[in-house]
Protein backbone atom coordinates (compact mmCIF):
# COMPACT_ATOMS: atom_id res chain seq x y z
CA UNK A 1 0.00 0.00 0.00
CA UNK A 2 1.28 3.00 -1.41
CA UNK A 3 1.91 6.54 1.61
CA UNK A 4 -0.99 8.99 1.10
CA UNK A 5 0.42 12.17 -0.10
CA UNK A 6 -0.88 15.69 0.33
CA UNK A 7 -1.89 15.56 -4.00
CA UNK A 8 -3.87 12.42 -3.17
CA UNK A 9 -5.94 14.33 -0.32
CA UNK A 10 -6.41 17.97 -1.86
CA UNK A 11 -6.01 18.61 -5.29
CA UNK A 12 -2.36 19.69 -6.29
CA UNK A 13 -4.25 22.57 -8.75
CA UNK A 14 -6.14 23.94 -6.36
CA UNK A 15 -3.51 24.58 -3.93
CA UNK A 16 -1.51 26.26 -6.49
CA UNK A 17 -4.45 27.99 -8.06
CA UNK A 18 -4.94 29.44 -4.19
CA UNK A 19 -1.11 30.20 -3.88
CA UNK A 20 -1.18 32.33 -6.89
CA UNK A 21 -4.29 33.94 -5.91
CA UNK A 22 -3.27 35.08 -2.32
CA UNK A 23 0.33 35.88 -3.75
CA UNK A 24 -1.15 38.45 -6.32
CA UNK A 25 -3.40 39.80 -3.68
CA UNK A 26 -1.44 40.06 -1.18
CA UNK A 27 1.90 40.73 -2.38
CA UNK A 28 1.63 41.93 -5.75
CA UNK A 29 -1.55 44.55 -5.16
CA UNK A 30 -0.57 46.45 -1.75
CA UNK A 31 3.00 46.50 -2.34
CA UNK A 32 3.39 47.20 -5.73
CA UNK A 33 -0.03 48.12 -7.84
CA UNK A 34 -1.34 50.36 -5.46
CA UNK A 35 1.68 52.52 -4.60
CA UNK A 36 2.42 52.86 -8.54
CA UNK A 37 -1.85 53.92 -8.94
CA UNK A 38 -1.83 56.38 -5.54
CA UNK A 39 0.98 57.79 -7.22
CA UNK A 40 0.23 58.27 -11.02
CA UNK A 41 -3.51 59.58 -9.91
CA UNK A 42 -1.91 61.98 -7.46
CA UNK A 43 0.62 63.26 -9.81
CA UNK A 44 -1.96 63.71 -12.59
CA UNK A 45 -4.77 65.47 -10.44
CA UNK A 46 -2.07 67.53 -9.10
CA UNK A 47 -1.38 66.70 -5.74
CA UNK A 48 1.53 67.29 -3.48
CA UNK A 49 3.30 64.18 -1.70
CA UNK A 50 1.60 64.85 1.41
CA UNK A 51 -1.74 65.29 -0.22
CA UNK A 52 -1.34 62.12 -2.70
CA UNK A 53 -0.34 59.96 0.98
CA UNK A 54 -3.36 61.74 2.77
CA UNK A 55 -5.31 60.38 -0.42
CA UNK A 56 -3.86 57.07 -0.33
CA UNK A 57 -4.20 56.80 3.93
CA UNK A 58 -7.79 57.08 3.39
CA UNK A 59 -8.44 54.92 0.27
CA UNK A 60 -6.06 52.27 0.87
CA UNK A 61 -8.22 50.17 3.46
CA UNK A 62 -11.91 50.59 1.63
CA UNK A 63 -10.04 49.55 -1.52
CA UNK A 64 -8.31 46.39 -0.50
CA UNK A 65 -11.66 45.13 1.06
CA UNK A 66 -13.57 45.13 -1.77
CA UNK A 67 -9.98 44.25 -4.43
CA UNK A 68 -9.74 41.01 -1.56
CA UNK A 69 -13.88 39.99 -1.81
CA UNK A 70 -13.57 40.68 -5.78
CA UNK A 71 -10.47 39.24 -7.02
CA UNK A 72 -9.75 36.44 -5.19
CA UNK A 73 -12.91 34.04 -5.95
CA UNK A 74 -12.18 35.15 -9.50
CA UNK A 75 -8.57 34.62 -10.06
CA UNK A 76 -8.87 31.31 -8.15
CA UNK A 77 -11.52 30.28 -10.74
CA UNK A 78 -8.86 32.30 -13.49
CA UNK A 79 -5.69 30.05 -12.14
CA UNK A 80 -8.02 26.40 -11.71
Amino acid sequence: MAAVGAGQLVDVSSLAAMERSLASQLIIVPFMYYPVFFTFTGFMQGLNFDEGLERAKENFIPLMKRNLLFWIPVQYVQFC
